[in-house]
C-alpha cells in the first residue's frame, strides 16, 4: 500500500465511482417551464482515478441520444470539498457525402 493510499483526508470519498456502469437517466422534457413530464434514457459511464485519487473523470455516453460528457473532480482539502465541471457535447457524425 502506498502513502496516498492511507491519507484520510476526505480525497478518497468517491473511490465508490470508478469502474464501468450501464446508467440511467432521468430529465425533464422541458426546462425552464411547469413540465411535469419526465424522459428516460440509458447510457455507459467510466470512472478513472487521476493524480493519486487528487481527481477523477467520468465519461459518459448516450448511444441512443448520440450525447457525450466528461466530469472532472479535483479534491481540495481546506475546506474539505470536492470541485467538478461538467462538458457535455452532441455527437454528430458525418458520412461521406
Amino acid at each position: 500500500m502506498n502513502a496516498i493510499a492511507l491519507i484520510e483526508d476526505g480525497r478518497r470519498d468517491f473511490d465508490f465511482l470508478y469502474g464501468e456502469w450501464t446508467v440511467a437517466h432521468r430529465r425533464l422534457k422541458r426546462r425552464g417551464v411547469d413540465c411535469q413530464e419526465w424522459e428516460d434514457f440509458g447510457g455507459t459511464t467510466v470512472c478513472r482515478s487521476l493524480m493519486g485519487g487528487i481527481c477523477n473523470a467520468d465519461e459518459n455516453h448516450t448511444s441512443e441520444r448520440g450525447h457525450a460528457g466528461v466530469t472532472f473532480r479535483a479534491f481540495i482539502s481546506h475546506p474539505v470539498m470536492m470541485e467538478q465541471c461538467r462538458i457535455m457535447v452532441r455527437i454528430r457524425f458525418l458520412g461521406p457525402n
